[in-house]
This record gives structure tokens, C-alpha cells and sequence, in this order.
């Protein structure tokens, strides 16, 4: 019997469920520090619409495009963490999943205060 070494095989399709997509980008923005919480994003200046916990996606051709929605704790550098978490969903996404991604856009909604009593 002889085999053919340079035979392509297919071994079908893998698909990852967007949950599965949206929980590591969840877990990637919340291990950021002073990320408070994911929230649901703003249709206007006093009102929330119902959110997917705080992420939306899309896919291009170009990869992933990641809306993430979240409350910051008082007294963050906005611009710092968010950059942060960019980096991080960035990273996860590339190194959990392998998918490829086109941008993030985070979205400040809010900012918790803790009480110090």
C-alpha cells in the first residue's frame, strides 16, 4: 500500500459562537484595572437600550470590528485604560480564538464612585 503524502484533507469547518467570542472580550475588558463593569450602550444622553453585555460585533472582511461599552472608576485616566483594553481584546481575541481584527472602539459609558466610609 502506498500514500500519498502531498493529498490535502479536509477536516470540515470550525466555528466559534459569537457568546464565545463576546465572553473573551468580556474577560479581556474586565481584567483591565479600573474597569468597573461592562454596560449596555447609550441610544441617547438619558436613556439605555438593551445591550448584549456591553459588546457589539461585526465581521468585514478585514476581521472583527468590537464596540465595547463600559463604566470606568472614578478617577481613571480615560484615555490610559482605554487603550489598555484595546490591547488586551486585542490580544485575546488573537491569541484565544485567532480571528483577526479590523478595530476597536471602546465606549466610555459611565463612571462608578465608591463611597470611602
Amino acid at each position: 500500500m502506498q500514500v500519498n503524502m502531498d493529498k490535502q484533507v479536509n477536516h470540515g469547518q470550525i466555528v466559534v459562537a459569537p457568546e464565545v467570542i463576546m465572553t473573551v472580550i468580556r474577560e479581556a475588558t474586565l481584567s483591565v484595572g479600573q474597569v468597573d463593569s461592562m454596560v449596555s450602550p447609550s441610544t441617547s444622553l438619558f436613556s439605555r437600550s438593551q445591550g448584549r453585555d456591553g459588546v457589539t460585533l461585526q465581521q468585514s472582511d478585514a476581521g472583527l470590528k468590537i464596540d465595547i461599552h463600559v463604566a470606568l472608576e472614578q478617577n481613571s485616566n480615560m484615555m490610559e485604560v482605554a487603550k489598555s483594553v484595546q490591547a488586551s481584546v486585542s490580544d485575546a481575541v488573537d491569541q484565544i480564538i485567532g480571528l483577526e481584527v479590523e478595530s476597536i472602539d471602546v465606549h466610555i459609558e459611565d463612571i462608578t464612585f465608591k463611597n470611602n466610609a
